[in-house]
């Protein structure tokens, strides 16, 4: 915005030393230079620039009606021409979202529960239940409401302990408490907002879990975390992250299109 408003300080100036002919066609001049500018800019497809300039238009030049409204279909066009610059960065993010995904998702392997719910997918090399077994295991949700709970932190104590929370340590000398929703069995699912700050230090350090305690109002027990475990939950925050933010920028490529149609409609109109 550093000289969209100089025509009208200009303008202002000018009233103070011209009569109110003198002083209109000065405004008028300005306006018409700041419409030039506007030009210049659409030209060089600088259309955030335009926008910009158009949006400034109305408070310092509100007198210049017809100014104003010839410059509705240009503002529409700059609007046009953003979106279109917008797009092809927003179709690259969704093609290497999806690389990704699709890349994360060979390093897991479904499984069927015993029950009716959908199977959830897990890391190659962790498979296997944590039922009376002091281990942990990342799984990612494929039910329909993935989107809502992506994935959760199965967690198998051995003997049930009442565990209520984890006490995590990695290789390179982080350290998590991890809450868990109190359990009344050998085993407790902890929920991915609960994980998620131990799982992107794996992931973004390429760190390791080094030893995981688990506390309970019946004692604790030493849970040991294979580098396979390790790494299944590093790639399991990744996959749901990476899904997250595929969905969220389809939302945002459909909001384009949609802002697209309007502002030609609006051009045309």
């Amino acid at each position: 915005m550093r000289k969209y408003y100089i025509h009208g300080i200009v303008f202002a100036s000018l009233l103070t030393s011209c009569g109110s002919g003198d002083a209109a066609k000065a405004q008028r001049d300005s306006a018409e230079n700041l419409q030039a500018e506007i030009t210049n800019a659409m030209q060089a497809e600088k259309y955030a620039e335009a926008v910009a300039m158009i949006d400034s238009f109305s408070t310092t030049f509100p007198l210049q009606v017809d100014i104003r409204r010839a410059l509705i279909p240009t503002r529409a066009k700059a609007v046009e021409g953003i979106t279109l610059q917008n797009i092809p960065a927003l179709d690259k993010q969704i093609a290497d979202f999806q690389a990704n995904i699709a890349a994360l998702e060979g390093e897991f392997t479904s499984v069927k529960t015993a029950s009716s719910l959908p199977p959830y997918l897990v890391y190659k090399g962790c498979t296997g239940t944590v039922d009376g077994v002091a281990r942990i295991q990342a799984r990612v949700n494929t039910g329909d409401d993935a989107e809502f709970s992506p994935w959760v932190l199965a967690v198998g104590t051995g003997r049930n302990i009442g565990v209520n929370r984890l006490q995590v340590s990695t290789k390179q000398g982080a350290a998590y408490t991890i809450d868990v929703p109190q359990s009344d069995y050998a085993q407790a699912s902890v929920p991915m907002e609960n994980i998620s700050p131990l799982a992107k230090q794996l992931y973004e350090n390429d760190d390791e879990i080094a030893s995981v305690t688990a506390y309970g109002t019946n004692g604790n027990a030493t849970i040991k975390v294979t580098p396979a475990e390790s790494r299944g939950i590093a790639s399991a925050w990744k996959l749901c992250t990476d899904r997250d933010s595929l969905r969220s920028t389809l939302i945002a490529r459909e909001k384009a299109e949609r802002l697209l149609q309007m502002a030609r409609d609006k051009a045309v109109n």
